[in-house]
C-alpha cells in the first residue's frame, strides 16, 4: 500500500514501493547537464537571468493594479523560463494569468488542495513517479472509467431514503426506482402502466430485432409472449436438455483431448462463448457446429456480430434508447444487415428442409412451428413437477390478451424469436459462467465442495458422466453457487420500462409522485443485489446466503427481472449454465492464471458486464493435479463537478510550476478517456471549452510538451468536436491520439516511465489519490502565498 512519508529534510513524498516515489522537487537544478540544456533551450545564463529579472520588475512596476512579489526571484523565474527569459513575453503571460484568475473566480478563488481533495481521492488527477526521457513531469487525467450501469444508477447511492429519484437521459427527465417492492408492484399489479421497454426498433430497418420479444411492445408483445410461454415450460426444457447436454459434453471431450492430461491456460470468455454458440446453435437453429475445432465457422462469426453490444452496435443501441427520433430519422438499424440476412435465410432453409423431409427435432424451431399450427401447449401435470429450475427461476404469469388474437408465426417471426433466444443464451449465460468460474477459482473451498456434490451425483448416473435434467434440478449446492453468482455479478444490471399511462404512488416522505405517460423509469437490479440492507457484506461471494430461501428478500432478488415482462428464458439460462459447470468441474479444477487480475477489474467501456483484462485461468485435468502457483470506478459528475475537476488540474500544474526541473523540462499529459460516457460529455459546453483552452494555451506558466490521448473511442470524437474550434496550431501539433496503440504511445514516452496498463514496464504501487491530495495540502503556505497575488479588486 502506498504511504505518505518525509525525507531527511522533512520534504513529503508518496512512497510507491521498490524505490519509486512522488515528491515535489523545489530545489534548483545544479547538475551540469540540466544547466547546459537550460542555456541551450532557454538562454538561461547568469547574465541573461539578472537582466531579465530587472526588465520584468520595471514592467511590473508600471502595472499599478497588479500585485505580485517583485522581490521574489523564484516567482519571477517561474514565468520567465517558459518565455525563454524574454521579459516582455513573461510580463504578458503574468497579466494573462492573473486576468484569467480575476475573470473566473469560481475556478480560481481560494484555490487550495483541501477544496478539491475529493477529486484526488477519486484518482482522476495524478502524477507518474518517473519523468520521461526528456525530464518532463508526466501528469495523468483519467476521465472515464465509469460503467454505464453505475452512471445510470448513481441516484441509488445518493438518495438512500426514497422510493424513487429523478434522473436525466441527456435532457429528458426520467426516474430511477429505489424500492424493490415498488418495482414488483409496477411489474405485476400495476403492469398496465408499464407494459413497454424503452428501446424501439422498427421492422422496416430491423426485421430481426424488432421481432425479438425483448424489443416488442404493446399488443404485439402480448401476442408474442402468450405464444412463446408454452415453449419455455419445464417439460419443454427437459425435452431440449438432451441436445444441450450432448453439445456441451462433446465440447468438453474435445477440451480433454486438447489438454492431453496436462494443465493449460485459457481465457474463459472465449471458451464459454464458443460452448454457448454451439449449444444455442443446436437448440435454436437445429444446426450442429464445433466452434472449438472449427473456430471460424459461420454460425460463430455471425453469432459474435449478433451478440456484439460494444462499439458501433452499442452506440446504435444507445441512440435508439436515448434519442430514438434521430435514430429513426436516419433509418439506422441496430443489427448488421449481413447478420439479419444470414439468420433470416438460415431459418427459412431449415424450416423448408424439415417440412419437406418431415424432420422432427426437439428444439426451438420445432416448438415455434407447433405454435404456427396452434398445437403448442403445456403438459400441465408434468410441468408442475419440473417447474423449479432453481431458486432464480422466475414465476410465469398469465395475462388477459384483450382480443389481440394470436401470432401467425411466419418464417421471419420464427427467425426473430430464434435469434433472440440465441443472443440471450450466449451473452447472458457466458457472463454468468465467467464470473462463477472466477469466484470458484479464488474461493477453492467453495469449488471443492461443489465438485464433491458433482462427484456424488455422477455415481448415480448410468454412464457416470452425462447429467439429466432431473439430476441438475436436485443439486442444491450447485443452485446456491449459481444463485449467489447471479446476485454478486448480475449480467443485466439495469433494466427499464416506459410509462404507458399516468401512474401515481406515495413516496417515503408521504408525498404523492406522478410518473407521466411517456416518461421512462430505470430499475437498478445490480444495486438491489449489492445493497447491505438486503445482503450483509454484499461484496463477499457467499453461497450460504441461499441455504435457506426464507432468509432472502424475494423482492430484492431479481436477476431475471420480475412480473409479466420478466425473462422468459430463465429456465434455459439456468439449465445451460448448470450443465456446462457440471461438465467443467467434473473434468477440470479451475485455478487462477498469473494473467488473471485479482480482484477482478470490470471493463467500464463495455456495455455489458465483462472483465477488463479477461478471465485467464489454468484448467487442470482432474486426472492429473500438479501444484500450480496461485497469483497473488472514475469521474462521476454527481460527485465531482467539472469546476472542481478543473481546479484540481490547476493545482496539479501549479505544483509542477513550483519545480525548477519541470519549469525547464515541461510537462507531458496523458489523457485517459477509457469509459467516457455521454453523462460526462454533457458537462462540457463550447463556452467551457474556449475558457479551458484559453487557460492552457495563453495563461499557464508551463512548458506543455505534449498531450497523449489514450483509450479514445467514438464517444471521444463528440467531446473533441467541442474543443477543436478553439485549438491553436501550436497545441494541435502537440496532440497525439493513440487509442490502445501502446507502441504509438511509447514512441513518445519511454516504456520504463509508463505503467503496464499503458504498455509500459513501470511496476510499482498505484498512486493513492487521497494521499496525493494530502501531500499537496502540506504545501498550503505556498498555495496561500500564490492566492494572495493578482489584480487588485475594485472596492464598492
Amino acid at each position: 500500500m502506498a504511504s505518505l512519508k518525509f525525507d531527511d529534510n522533512n520534504v513529503p513524498y508518496l512512497d510507491l514501493g521498490d524505490g519509486y516515489r512522488i515528491a515535489l522537487e523545489g530545489d534548483e537544478y545544479s547538475d551540469a547537464k540540466a544547466k547546459e540544456k537550460a542555456a541551450r533551450e532557454l538562454r538561461e545564463t547568469p547574465d541573461v537571468v539578472e537582466q531579465s529579472l530587472q526588465e520584468l520588475r520595471s514592467l511590473l512596476q508600471e502595472e499599478k493594479t497588479l500585485y505580485v512579489p517583485m522581490d521574489n526571484d523564484a516567482f519571477m523565474i517561474k514565468f520567465l523560463r517558459p518565455c525563454k527569459y524574454y521579459a516582455q513575453s513573461a510580463f504578458e503571460l503574468i497579466k494573462r494569468y492573473y486576468r484569467f484568475r480575476s475573470k473566473h473566480p469560481d475556478l480560481c478563488d481560494e484555490l487550495y488542495p483541501a477544496s478539491v481533495k475529493h477529486v484526488y481521492a477519486e484518482g482522476l488527477v495524478h502524477f507518474l513517479p518517473l519523468r520521461d526521457q526528456h525530464g518532463s513531469r508526466i501528469l495523468v487525467l483519467e476521465c472515464g472509467r465509469r460503467h454505464v450501469v453505475d452512471v445510470a444508477s448513481e441516484g441509488y447511492r445518493m438518495f438512500p431514503n426514497t422510493r424513487i429519484s429523478g434522473v436525466f437521459t441527456l435532457r429528458t427527465p426520467a426516474y430511477l426506482v429505489h424500492d424493490p417492492t415498488l418495482y414488483k408492484q409496477m411489474a405485476t399489479k400495476d403492469f398496465d402502466h408499464f407494459t413497454d421497454h424503452v428501446t424501439d426498433f422498427r421492422i422496416e430497418t430491423d426485421p430481426i430485432l424488432a421481432r425479438s420479444l425483448f424489443f416488442t411492445n404493446g399488443a404485439h408483445w402480448r401476442q408474442h409472449r402468450s405464444g412463446l410461454s408454452p415453449a419455455f415450460t419445464g417439460s419443454k426444457m427437459r425435452s431440449m436438455f438432451g441436445l444441450l447436454s450432448k453439445s456441451a459434453g462433446d465440447a468438453m471431450g474435445r477440451l480433454l483431448v486438447f489438454a492431453a492430461g496436462k494443465p493449460f491456460t485459457m481465457e474463459l470468455r472465449d471458451l464459454y462463448s464458443r460452448l454457448g454458440n454451439d449449444v444455442m446453435t443446436s437448440i435454436s437453429f437445429g444446426v450442429e457446429v464445433d466452434s472449438l475445432t472449427d473456430r471460424d465457422n459461420e454460425f460463430f462469426l455471425k453469432g459474435k456480430r449478433l451478440a456484439q453490444i460494444d462499439g458501433l452496435p452499442g452506440l446504435k443501441f444507445l441512440m435508439a434508447t436515448t434519442i430514438p427520433r434521430v435514430f429513426h430519422f436516419f433509418r439506422l438499424s441496430g443489427m448488421y444487415k449481413d447478420v439479419n440476412d444470414f439468420y433470416t435465410d438460415a431459418v427459412a432453409r431449415n424450416i423448408q428442409l424439415r417440412e419437406t423431409n418431415r424432420i422432427t427435432r426437439p428444439d426451438f424451431i420445432h416448438l415455434l412451428l407447433q405454435a404456427r399450427k396452434n398445437t403448442l401447449g403445456a403438459e400441465k401435470h408434468e410441468d408442475e413437477a419440473l417447474q423449479d429450475a432453481g431458486f432464480s427461476t422466475v414465476k410465469e404469469h398469465t395475462f388477459e390478451q384483450k382480443g389481440e388474437g394470436k401470432m401467425s408465426w411466419a418464417d421471419i417471426d420464427i427467425a426473430g424469436a430464434a435469434a433472440s433466444f440465441f443472443f440471450g443464451g450466449i451473452e447472458t449465460t457466458t457472463t454468468l459462467l465467467c464470473f462463477t468460474s472466477y469466484e470458484l477459482a479464488v474461493n477453492p473451498d467453495i469449488q471443492e465442495r461443489l465438485q464433491a456434490e458433482i462427484d456424488e451425483q455422477r455415481e448415480s448416473l448410468a454412464d457416470g458422466r452425462t447429467p439429466t435434467y432431473e439430476v441438475l434440478q436436485k443439486m442444491k449446492y450447485l443452485d446456491m453457487v449459481v444463485s449467489e453468482a447471479l446476485r454478486r455479478w448480475t449480467p443485466l444490471g439495469l433494466t427499464n420500462r416506459k410509462c404507458t399511462k399516468n401512474y401515481t404512488f406515495t413516496n417515503t416522505d408521504g408525498t404523492r409522485v406522478t410518473i407521466e405517460r411517456g416518461q421512462n423509469i430505470s430499475i437498478p437490479l445490480k444495486y438491489f443485489h449489492l445493497d447491505e440492507k438486503f445482503y450483509p457484506d454484499p461484496l463477499r461471494f457467499d453461497p450460504e446466503r441461499f441455504a435457506d430461501p426464507n432468509n432472502i428478500n424475494q423482492d430484492a432478488y431479481v436477476p431475471f427481472g420480475t412480473g409479466l415482462r420478466n425473462c422468459i428464458g430463465s429456465r434455459l439460462a439456468l439449465m445451460q449454465a448448470k450443465c456446462i459447470l457440471f461438465y467443467m468441474l467434473s473434468n477440470f479444477i479451475i485455478k487462477p492464471d498469473t494473467k488473471l487480475t485479482i480482484p477482478i477489474v470490470i471493463d467500464e467501456t463495455s456495455a455489458g458486464l465483462n472483465a477488463k483484462h479477461g478471465f485467464w485461468m489454468n484448467l487442470v485435468p482432474r486426472s492429473a493435479v500438479p501444484f500450480l502457483p496461485t497469483p497473488t470506478e472514475k469521474w462521476k459528475p454527481s460527485k465531482v463537478s467539472l469546476t472542481d475537476l478543473f481546479r484540481a488540474v490547476q493545482l496539479a500544474l501549479e505544483a509542477g510550476m513550483y519545480e525548477p526541473r519541470t519549469q525547464l523540462n515541461g510537462a507531458v499529459v496523458i489523457l485517459d478517456m477509457e469509459g467516457l460516457a455521454l453523462s460526462q460529455i454533457m458537462q462540457f459546453t463550447p463556452k467551457f471549452a474556449a475558457m479551458a483552452l484559453d487557460w492552457i494555451q495563453q495563461c499557464t506558466a508551463m512548458r506543455l510538451k505534449s498531450v497523449h490521448i489514450v483509450n479514445n473511442s467514438y464517444l471521444f470524437n463528440m467531446l473533441f468536436a467541442i474543443f477543436k474550434p478553439f485549438l491553436s496550431e501550436k497545441l494541435r501539433k502537440r496532440l497525439f491520439f493513440h487509442q490502445k496503440d501502446w507502441n504509438s504511445l511509447m514512441s513518445h514516452v519511454e516504456a520504463k516511465c509508463l505503467r503496464p496498463k499503458y504498455g509500459g514496464t513501470l511496476e510499482c504501487l498505484e498512486t493513492d489519490g487521497m494521499l496525493l491530495g494530502e501531500m499537496f495540502e502540506l504545501y498550503h503556505k505556498e498555495y496561500e502565498l500564490a492566492n494572495s497575488f493578482g489584480y487588485l479588486k475594485k472596492q464598492d
